[in-house]
């Protein structure tokens, strides 16, 4: 059916000269030789899409967009936007807001399990930390944030020329983070607090319990469940190691490879 160019179309759509067609025309429009010779497609498309009226330049070579109410500014697109490249941008767009709206939808949100491995060190004399394995359990939630639990042990070190004399330390700490999601990576930075178990002949007790405070980031990529990354941390422990001689509090840093599974 044909319409006149001063009144709306009753489906919404794109506006040839006096036909009206839906967005996708518009590339048709751009393929042919003049727009007023566009067939009306076949289609209505929703009213509440936009209306535009593409129509070909034959003096500038340039495509021209305007909306098909009366009174619209008409836009230019620049001569080296030609037919390909405005082609390619449509479709590589739609491309990828179809595929954000699509990851957004079906995000993943819920209870939370990992494992890790890794190595850290301490910067000072007797490292408590070295090789080191862990396990998390947390829950994110639709909003992004994620609480949970972080558990860790270190195998640590030994002196040199006493192998009988180990450096060591465990740890439980509460996690509290923020995604940020860029499909199909997640980046949570997160605080982390709790408390710590240290073994180390350095200090007049042996061994002892300190709080743990410490700031990390977890980088993942997400299979529909699954998922693989790194972790990484820093730590201070504000109970200071003490041999009657001198006292130094335990700073660290460290690097793991994570694995787990959210439900």
């Amino acid at each position: 059916m044909m319409h006149d160019k001063n009144s709306p179309d009753p489906g919404g759509g794109v506006s040839f000269g006096s036909v009206c067609a839906p967005p996708f025309a518009i590339t048709q429009a751009i393929a042919g030789q003049s727009a007023s010779k566009m067939q009306t497609a076949p289609h209505r498309s929703s009213s509440l899409l936009p209306q535009w009226e593409p129509s070909l330049d034959p003096h500038e070579h340039t495509v021209v967009v305007r909306p098909c109410h009366e009174g619209g500014d008409r836009v230019k697109l620049p001569p080296f936007m030609n037919r390909g490249a405005l082609l390619a941008v449509v479709v590589v767009g739609t491309s990828v807001v179809h595929a954000t709206s699509c990851y957004a939808a079906d995000a993943d949100r819920g209870l939370e399990v990992a494992g890790q491995v890794g190595f850290g060190t301490t910067f000072d004399e007797s490292n408590v930390l070295g090789p080191g394995i862990g396990a998390r359990v947390g829950y994110a939630s639709e909003s992004g944030l994620y609480i949970g639990l972080l558990g860790l042990a270190h195998f640590g070190s030994h002196d040199e020329f006493e192998p009988e004399v180990e450096h060591y330390s465990e740890s439980l700490r509460l996690e509290l983070g923020y995604a940020i999601e860029i499909y199909p990576l997640e980046l949570r930075p997160s605080f982390r607090v709790g408390v710590a178990r240290v073994t180390t002949a350095r200090d007049v007790d042996g061994r002892f319990s300190s709080p743990d405070v410490g700031v990390g980031a977890t980088l993942l990529v997400r299979l529909s469940g699954p998922f693989v990354g790194f972790d990484t941390e820093a730590r201070y422990f504000p109970r200071a190691v003490d041999n009657g001689d001198n006292a130094y509090v335990i700073t660290t840093a460290a690097v793991y490879a994570v694995g787990g599974y959210r439900f």
